[in-house]
């Protein structure tokens, strides 16, 4: 007997299509792609196989940043951010993506930082 249960989205996510298609983007394999995806909320994993599915280039950015939904949301964080940050220096994306982060939540959006959507990504 196996000492642990398997997941029941790892399965799932292994025999979906739309993941498959998404894990040719991902360096390590389907596999890998899955088990990434187990660490997002339902929601958040499919916002992030929408991302590795249909963005090109290097860095992989949360699709909600496009919804014109939240367009103005967005604008406004964007510009609080510029505020505290005037000016970008080395090492500070890190703190203004965590400080978006918080102030997205308080207006009741759930965004996903380019360090969560490219954990084998040095940002700096």
């Amino acid at each position: 007997m196996w000492p642990f249960r398997p997941n029941p989205r790892m399965k799932a996510y292994l025999e979906t299509p739309a993941v498959a298609a998404a894990a040719e983007n991902w360096a390590f394999g389907l596999r890998s792609f899955a088990r990434f995806l187990l660490k997002f909320s339902e929601d958040q994993a499919e916002r992030v196989i929408d991302a590795y599915t249909h963005q090109t280039g290097a860095v992989w950015n949360d699709p909600i940043e496009t919804d014109t939904t939240f367009a103005d949301v967005f604008q406004e964080v964007d510009a609080e951010l510029q505020r505290r940050y005037p000016k970008p220096r080395r090492g500070q994306c890190h703190a203004r993506w965590h400080t978006k982060k918080a102030l997205l939540k308080e207006r009741g959006v759930d965004w996903l930082s380019p360090q969560d959507l490219n954990p084998h990504m040095l940002f700096d």
